[in-house]
């Protein structure tokens, strides 16, 4: 199976996704790519960035919660554009969708939307790939409904 133009599946190499929790600043978050593109290079590792323009599912309503969609879009694309890397961010909202397809390379679903069915079927009509986050008291059981 194919996953932003890489071959993935039981029966191929490791591949990584990762980075950052949210988008802080331009600077960290393109330094943070590109290092990780120079380690996963020299491993051979095929890798795709993550991070959130928004984390709006923070424990406290002081905390940090990124630059904003439209900023911390234009940022996630630079970066995939600057390291020829795909990307993902977390959609946790469907209106978000439209706008989230034309930058991100791939959609993730947070552990607290894996029941937001709404949101589910919505992100499954796009012609992305979707990386389902799993809580720590989901189920398989669960897991494998929500990608249905």
């Amino acid at each position: 199976m194919k996953l932003c133009g890489f071959e993935v599946g039981h029966d191929r190499p490791f591949f990584l996704i990762a980075g950052p929790c949210v988008v802080e600043s331009e600077g960290m978050v393109l330094d943070i790519a590109g290092r990780m593109q120079e380690i996963t290079d020299a491993l051979g590792i095929p890798y795709i960035f993550k991070a959130s323009y928004d984390k709006a599912n923070r424990s406290s309503k002081a905390s940090f919660r990124g630059p904003g969609i439209e900023e911390g879009l234009r940022i996630l694309r630079e970066i995939g554009d600057k390291h020829d890397m795909p990307v993902v961010t977390e959609v946790m909202d469907p209106r978000q969708i439209p706008l989230i397809e034309r930058y991100a390379d791939m959609f993730q679903i947070g552990a607290r939307n894996m029941q937001n069915f709404l949101l589910l079927s919505e992100v499954g009509k796009t012609d992305k790939p979707v990386l389902l986050k799993r809580g720590p008291s989901a189920s398989i059981e669960e897991l494998l409904m929500a990608a249905e």
